[in-house]
């Protein structure tokens, strides 16, 4: 990845300091979205909501793209299970997923 989790946490410290309401992490692959949701979480307030919606990262990783749809969402919501518990309130999914990676992230993220 050309950005570093350091990197990141120094932009969603700068974003907030100009007033963002919320720093999300986008388009990041899957596998290592929990680090840069963690480096944020680490810098910023506890009022400010952290998220992630990550893309399926490498189309051979088995989370998306060409992935059958149950065994990619499963891993998909699995990953996202760390995320929330690395800080993210806010999940969603992004490139290389579908309909039924949003289905298992609801399922497996409802409180």
């Amino acid at each position: 990845s050309l950005l570093t989790s350091a990197a990141l946490a120094e932009a969603g410290r700068r974003a907030v300091e100009a007033g963002a309401a919320a720093v999300l992490v986008n388009c990041t692959p899957a596998r290592v979205t929990e680090r840069y949701v963690g480096a944020l979480r680490d810098v910023l307030p506890a009022a400010i909501p952290v998220g992630a919606y990550a893309n399926a990262g490498a189309a051979d990783e088995g989370v998306g793209w060409t992935a059958a749809p149950g065994p990619g969402a499963s891993a998909y919501a699995d990953l996202a299970s760390a995320w929330r518990r690395a800080g993210a309130s806010l999940i969603g999914a992004c490139c290389g997923t579908g309909p039924a990676h949003v289905e298992a992230l609801a399922r497996s993220l409802r409180c």
